[in-house]
């Protein structure tokens, strides 16, 4: 089969199965899903990490799952300053447990490289995860959480969600059919020797066009309404912005690429369709997304 053509069903296929996740499972699912995805993940990333280092698994994990319950069932209120205050109190206390405990267990050689590898798991993986929580939350009035609504997550916001994640998701598939096609000129080949500029140019032709697309969609059958950044969206931003999560979902992917050269494996792990790799392959060209159109969306909701 043509590698193209492979690639592209498989992805599909993946992509497929996790928007109908979003998109049909009960409001209220969306906790587990994202937190089980966000687990397997940081998992993978904990067994490249200990090609080199010895990561302290469990504690990670167990940092991730109980960050994704506070995001999930909770929620952080308003504003950004929420999460400036929740940090500051959570953070360092987590930060102060894991250097107590590898500082005083003799079994790490190298404490350093243990603490180091193990926060950044969490802040790579699930951290980075619980802003799809966040824009699954926000309504019109920026308000997330049970307190304003019954059913946990809006519609509006798993819209939102969809979008960005569509809109990525077709840029690695347009910057590998432009690479494959048309690639010459190498961006990074100490990193991803497959990836070129015109591939880059691809990636951001196809958000481009994806992002006009997911507008369109939003205006015709009214999604995204009570989110005002829906309303305010000329077609021209729309594709602007596109190009721009094409560039932030290209750097994601540089940034695994960089971390699996460092460990010196090919694929996160295998048991993915065909050029899939594991999950935190599937999942590194979208981990930075939600994080940085977080604030955008919520200036619009307040």
């Amino acid at each position: 089969m043509n590698p193209i053509l492979k690639r592209t069903l498989s992805g599909l296929t993946v992509g497929l199965f996790v928007i109908g996740l979003f998109l049909y499972c009960p409001l209220r699912g969306l906790l587990p899903i994202v937190a089980v995805l966000a687990a397997l993940a940081q998992l993978e990333f904990y067994q490249m990490a200990k090609k080199k280092y010895e990561p302290v698994t469990w504690f990670g994990l167990l940092m991730g799952f109980a960050w994704m319950a506070a995001v999930g069932v909770f929620g952080f209120g308003k504003s950004l300053l929420a999460i400036a205050c929740y940090s500051p109190i959570a953070l360092p206390a987590v930060m102060f447990l894991l250097c107590a405990f590898v500082t005083f267990n003799p079994r790490y050689k190298n404490p350093l490289g243990t603490i180091a590898s193990t926060l950044t798991g969490f802040f790579y993986v699930p951290f980075l995860m619980s802003f799809f929580l966040l824009i699954a939350q926000l309504t019109g009035d920026g308000w997330m959480g049970f307190s304003k609504s019954a059913s946990w997550v809006s519609r509006t916001g798993l819209y939102t969600l969809f979008a960005l994640i569509a809109v990525t998701k077709f840029s690695d598939t347009g910057g590998f059919a432009f690479g494959m096609a048309f690639g010459k000129h190498k961006m990074c080949p100490s990193i991803s020797p497959k990836k070129s500029w015109e591939g880059l140019v691809g990636s951001m032709l196809f958000s481009a066009v994806v992002a006009a697309g997911m507008l369109a969609l939003a205006r015709q059958f009214n999604w995204g309404a009570d989110i005002k950044v829906w309303n305010v969206l000329s077609y021209p931003i729309a594709m602007a912005g596109g190009a721009f999560l094409a560039l932030v979902g290209t750097a994601g992917d540089l940034i695994e690429s960089r971390f699996k050269r460092e460990f010196d494996i090919k694929d996160s792990a295998t048991f993915m369709p065909a050029g899939q790799g594991g999950f935190l392959d599937m999942f590194d060209s979208v981990l930075f997304i939600p994080a940085m159109a977080y604030p955008v969306i919520l200036a619009f909701c307040l």
